[in-house]
């Protein structure tokens, strides 16, 4: 007698991850990028001056030959890998991504062969994705994570933030790495005039000075700064800032202090 025409096969139960089976790609792969393995980006991080626009150097720095600007992407993939990647941009005057102008056109840049790294990326690190806070407490919710694998995290964590912090920096360095929290130049900007009641409120005697204030504000709780356009050039445009300075440092003020390593005596 034959299967019903509906039939399928029951499915194969899926073997429980373990914290102990995972480390040896993030090894490998941390291995791979201490050991300084070739990768599609050499060639033109070799040879990055022959991208080089030195007329918006000159423009940007008179006199001196400045370096490009770039910033440096980390994401975590769909498919659960680390990627760093380099952007050769700026942060414009709406806060928009835009090329420097520093750069002209790159041939490498958002371009990659099928099946193969991309050519902008200069550190990539599989499964770190079971690394991420969330992820360990899924798995310690089911009591899946022994202290050994609570190590083999810790551990792992640690490599892979040491693995980026030796070879991305000194690499992107030439290019000058820029933060996307480092703030714009507001000068030549016109600038709403300051409220002398302002000054014991927020300990800053300009309205420049209150915008830096407001920027790290901003950067405490990992937002962009104020970009050039909504630089305050009314009243009514420093009064938002102010109502948004108010209520970023009663968000912060509310926060509980951070847990001190050492006992207080």
């Amino acid at each position: 007698m034959g299967l019903p025409l509906f039939w399928r096969p029951p499915p194969r139960k899926q073997p429980r991850f373990h914290y102990r089976d995972f480390p040896r790609i993030i090894f490998s792969d941390c291995e791979s990028a201490l050991r300084g393995d070739s990768r599609p980006i050499d060639r033109y991080l070799d040879n990055y001056l022959s991208y080089s626009n030195f007329e918006a150097l000159e423009e940007r720095q008179r006199g001196f030959h400045g370096a490009n600007r770039v910033v440096v992407n980390a994401t975590v993939t769909t498919k659960d890998n680390l990627s760093v990647r380099l952007w050769m941009k700026r942060l414009d005057d709406r806060g928009r991504w835009t090329p420097a102008p520093e750069w002209r056109d790159i041939p490498y840049y958002g371009q990659s062969a099928v099946m193969e790294r991309p050519d902008d990326e200069v550190l990539f690190i599989r499964d770190v994705d079971r690394l991420l806070v969330e992820k360990v407490a899924h798995y310690e919710r089911y009591d899946r994570v022994d202290k050994d694998e609570r190590r083999l995290v810790e551990a792992s964590c640690q490599l892979v933030n040491a693995v980026f912090w030796l070879t991305v920096p000194p690499q992107a360095e030439p290019l000058e790495v820029r933060s996307p929290f480092d703030a714009p130049s507001y000068a030549g900007l016109r600038t709403a005039p300051w409220r002398d009641d302002l000054t014991q409120e927020f300990a800053v005697e300009s309205t420049l000075e209150f915008v830096s204030f407001v920027n790290e504000l901003r950067r405490a709780e990992k937002r962009l700064p104020i970009p050039q356009g909504s630089f305050p050039a009314k009243a009514s445009d420093l009064e938002k800032l102010v109502k948004e300075a108010r209520s970023a440092r009663a968000r912060q003020q509310r926060r509980p202090p951070p847990a001190s390593d050492s006992a207080s005596e």
